[in-house]
C-alpha cells in the first residue's frame, strides 16, 4: 500500500495538515519538524500524488515550452533558463517542438492543453498567433520568448534586435564600408524583420543609399547561409563586408567562405548574431551581438510565474534585453 500523508503523520506524531504543509515546501514550519518530517517520509518511502494533488488545488505544476526545434542550440539554451528557474517553485516542463510548421506548433498546444498545464512560453515558428490565442485566450497565461506574433497580444522577452544591429552595421559603417550586404531569415519573423530594420537604419542614417542586390532573406539554416554567401561572392562586383543577422546561416556562410574564398581573409568581414559552440572557428567574423540565452528563459519563467499566481499588472508586458558582444582579435 502507498505511504499516506496520514501514516507519516502517526510515525511522527504531527498533524496531517503540517505534514502537508511541510512536503508542500511551507518555510513557516519550525527547522525541526520539517526535519523530522522529511526524514520520516524518505524513511518511509513516500511518493507525491499528483493526480491527487492536482485534483485537490486545481494546479499540475507543470508548464510547456514549445520552440521551433530541439536540436538548436539557441533555443535550448532559453529552455535550461525557463527549467532552472521553474524547479525552483515545484514546477516541471514539458518540451515540444513546432518542426517550424503552423500546424505542428497547434498540435503540441493543443496537447499541452489537453494536459492542463499551468502555462505556456513559446517561441512562434511565424508571425501567426491566432491558432494560440484561440487554444488558451485568457484560460493560460503565455509567455512568447525571442519573437512576437502579429494577432496576440501576450507578455514576451527578447532582446533589443534593431539597436543591436544598428549598432554593428553603424560600426563598419563608421571605418569606412559603403557596401554592406545583408543575410536574413525569414523576414516575417520578429527577430529578421527587426534586425533588418536595424541595418536599414543605419544606412539612413549615415547617408547611404540601399542597394536591393545586396540584400537577401533565408530561412535561419546553415544551407540558406552557404548559398546565399556564395550569390554575393560570384556577383560581379561582390560586397566585401556583410552583416548577418542569425547565427546558423553566419555558420553556413563561413562555411561557404573557408571553402572556397580563404585566400581573402583578410578582404572579407562578417559581423552577425550570437556567440555559441562553432563561434570560435570562424574566421572572417569581427564582431557579435550575443544575446543572453539563458537569462530570457530565465525572465520568461519568472514572468510566467507571476502571471500564475494572478499577477496581471502591466498586462502585457514587453521585456526586452541588451546584448553583449564579442568581438574576434
Amino acid at each position: 500500500m502507498p505511504v499516506t500523508l496520514k501514516d507519516i503523520a502517526k510515525k511522527t506524531g504531527v498533524s496531517v495538515s503540517t505534514v502537508s504543509r511541510v512536503l508542500s515546501g511551507d518555510k513557516a514550519i519550525s527547522v525541526q519538524t520539517q526535519q523530522t518530517v522529511r526524514k520520516a517520509a524518505k524513511k518511509m518511502g513516500y511518493r507525491v500524488n499528483t493526480v491527487a494533488r492536482s485534483l485537490k488545488m486545481n494546479r499540475t505544476y507543470t508548464v510547456g515550452f514549445v520552440c521551433p526545434e530541439i536540436t538548436n542550440e539557441f533555443f535550448m539554451k532559453i529552455a535550461k533558463g525557463v527549467e532552472q528557474e521553474l524547479k525552483q517553485s515545484g514546477y516541471s516542463v514539458i518540451i515540444c517542438t513546432s518542426n517550424e510548421n503552423v500546424e505542428d506548433e497547434a498540435r503540441s498546444l493543443r496537447i499541452l492543453r489537453e494536459k492542463c498545464v499551468d502555462g505556456m512560453i513559446i517561441i512562434p515558428c511565424s508571425n501567426e498567433g491566432m491558432h494560440i490565442k484561440e487554444l488558451f485566450g485568457d484560460s493560460c497565461p503565455v509567455v512568447l520568448a525571442d519573437r512576437l506574433v502579429d494577432d496576440f497580444k501576450t507578455d514576451a522577452v527578447l532582446v533589443n534586435n534593431e539597436a543591436a544591429s544598428f549598432d554593428l552595421v553603424d560600426g563598419l559603417i563608421k571605418k569606412g564600408k559603403k557596401r554592406i550586404a545583408f543575410l536574413g531569415g525569414n523576414e516575417l519573423i520578429t527577430s529578421a524583420k527587426e534586425r533588418f530594420s536595424g541595418y536599414l537604419k543605419a544606412l539612413k542614417e549615415n547617408n547611404i543609399a540601399v542597394e536591393p542586390e545586396l540584400i537577401r532573406f533565408g530561412d535561419f539554416y546553415l544551407q540558406s547561409g552557404y548559398d546565399i554567401m556564395k550569390d554575393f561572392c560570384e556577383m560581379k562586383n561582390p560586397p566585401k563586408e556583410f552583416f548577418i543577422s542569425n547565427y546558423f546561416m553566419q555558420v553556413g556562410a563561413e562555411r561557404y567562405l573557408q571553402e572556397y574564398q580563404k585566400n581573402k581573409e583578410d578582404e572579407l568581414t562578417i559581423v552577425g548574431f550570437d556567440n555559441m559552440d562553432a563561434s570560435p572557428l570562424f574566421r572572417f567574423t569581427e564582431r557579435t551581438a550575443v544575446q543572453p540565452m539563458v537569462a530570457i528563459g530565465t525572465e520568461a519563467a519568472r514572468l510566467l510565474h507571476r502571471r500564475i499566481e494572478g499577477d496581471k499588472e502591466a498586462f502585457p508586458l514587453i521585456s526586452r534585453f541588451d546584448v553583449d558582444w564579442n568581438v574576434n582579435d
